[in-house]
C-alpha cells in the first residue's frame, strides 16, 4: 500500500510535501498541453492530457524538463519539486475528468492518505 505523507487538501486537488528538487513523476502516458505560471498560486504548473479526457496537473514545480506537444510515458520524469507560496517545498497534484475535478481516492483506491 502506498502512503501520501504530510498532505493537505487544497481547492480541487492535493498538496504532497517533499524536499525541494524531488523529482516528479508524470501519473500516465499523455501529451504536454500546457507549461507556465498563469495560475500564479500553484508557481510554475504542467498539465498533461491523458487518454478518455484525463487531464493531470502538476503545481509548484522547479526544473521542468518536458515542453509543450512532448508526448511523456508513465512514471517519466518531468520535473522536480519546487516551493509553494508559503515557502514550503511541495507538489500540487490535480486530476481532471472532461474539465471537472475528481476525488483522487476514487481514482487510485490503493493510496491512501496519512497526515504526519
Amino acid at each position: 500500500m502506498k502512503f501520501f505523507y504530510n498532505y493537505s487538501i487544497k481547492n480541487d486537488g492535493i498538496e504532497i510535501s517533499g524536499t525541494q528538487g524531488q523529482s516528479i513523476f508524470a501519473s500516465s502516458k499523455g501529451k504536454v498541453v500546457y507549461i507556465g505560471d498563469i495560475f500564479k498560486i500553484y508557481g510554475k504548473l504542467i498539465i498533461i492530457k491523458h487518454d478518455n479526457n484525463y487531464l493531470s496537473i502538476y503545481g509548484f514545480n522547479k526544473n521542468i524538463f518536458v515542453k509543450l506537444n512532448d508526448q511523456v510515458y508513465e512514471n517519466q520524469k518531468i520535473s522536480t519539486m519546487g516551493y509553494s507560496n508559503n515557502n514550503l517545498a511541495k507538489l500540487y497534484f490535480e486530476i481532471r475528468f472532461q474539465g471537472n475535478p475528481i476525488n483522487l481516492l476514487n481514482l487510485f483506491p490503493n493510496i491512501r492518505l496519512k497526515k504526519y
